[in-house]
């Protein structure tokens, strides 16, 4: 956790997240502010995540819910995919801590170069995935759901997929700043 400590003490908290590095640290203080009733292991997070994935796509024209007709609400539309990206980032956090998947058996300043490919791979553009959306969906879940997670091939999905839906990295940052902040007057309140 050397190199994880040594990022977060250089990251300040007082503005949105500059890059996907930063969102992790971002998620990993978040996280150590909530009291679980329970020990979260991996697949309480990927859970988490598919969740969220699907209310991303119920708001969605695109939505598997085929009987409703529902008006897109750009707002909520965007802060669903912004909880995906909450749970990959605590998905990192956790292999990272457990040193488990691409973490596993190496020293501190080889998970730092990890964390900078990663950062790297996070591109929200055209990755030459396929443009159907709803195919793009099915991907993301069927590679969240392996035991193995390969996080950059999931991380490229995810970027692909947010610039099929017209957003950015900034977008992402900004909005996942604005929920993370919110998140935190959570604690002690509605998280109990």
């Amino acid at each position: 956790m050397h190199t994880i400590n040594f990022i977060a003490n250089n990251v300040d908290f007082q503005k949105a997240p500059k890059n996907l590095i930063e969102m992790i640290m971002y998620q990993r203080f978040l996280d150590e502010k909530i009291n679980n009733v329970r020990t979260r292991d991996l697949r309480d997070i990927k859970k988490s995540f598919l969740a969220e994935l699907v209310e991303f796509d119920e708001e969605t024209p695109e939505s598997h819910k085929t009987w409703k007709e529902k008006e897109v609400d750009e707002k909520l539309l965007l802060e669903e995919l912004t909880d995906v990206y909450f749970f990959f980032s605590q998905i990192v956090n956790y292999l990272y801590a457990n040193n488990e998947n691409i973490f596993k058996n190496k020293e501190n300043n080889e998970k730092k170069d990890i964390l900078i490919l990663l950062d790297c791979d996070f591109k929200v553009e055209n990755q030459g995935f396929t443009e159907d959306k709803k195919d793009l969906y099915l991907d993301i879940v069927e590679a969240i759901s392996k035991r193995i997670v390969d996080l950059s091939y999931l991380l490229k999905l995810l970027g692909h997929f947010t610039y099929l839906y017209g957003y950015n990295e900034e977008t992402i940052y900004n909005s996942y700043y604005r929920k993370w902040k919110k998140n935190l007057e959570r604690i002690g309140k509605e998280w109990r």
